[in-house]
């Protein structure tokens, strides 16, 4: 994941340009196993310091996104990010009952 996340963060940069051109790069990674423990389905990491918590550059910034493998909760006990996730995964609304309104989607293309 870093490899991936450094590559793309010098390719900003073409022969001898400054290293102050370089711009945040932020990585997504979505995934449907659990890398991390289950009960973080979204985990957001940086470089800090671990003895004051100081962020070392803001530059670096990789978010984990882990997919359900299991569907526990109904869909009207399903926080924003529970039901995205679920739409990743290709629920369709009439697998997962009806909609409160504040998360609507379409069936998913398979």
């Amino acid at each position: 994941m870093l490899y991936y996340w450094a590559k793309t963060y010098v390719s900003q940069l073409k022969r001898r340009e400054p290293y102050t051109q370089l711009k945040k790069m932020i990585q997504i990674i979505i995934t449907d196993f659990f890398l991390l423990p289950p009960e973080d389905i979204h985990s957001k990491f940086q470089l800090l310091d671990p003895y004051n918590g100081m962020v070392f550059s803001d530059h670096l910034e990789i978010h984990v996104v882990q997919l359900p493998t299991e569907q526990e909760k109904g869909l009207q006990e399903m926080n924003e990010l529970e039901k995205w996730l679920l739409f990743f995964k290709g629920m369709t609304r009439e697998k997962g009952g009806n909609c409160d309104g504040k998360f609507s989607y379409q069936r998913s293309l398979r």
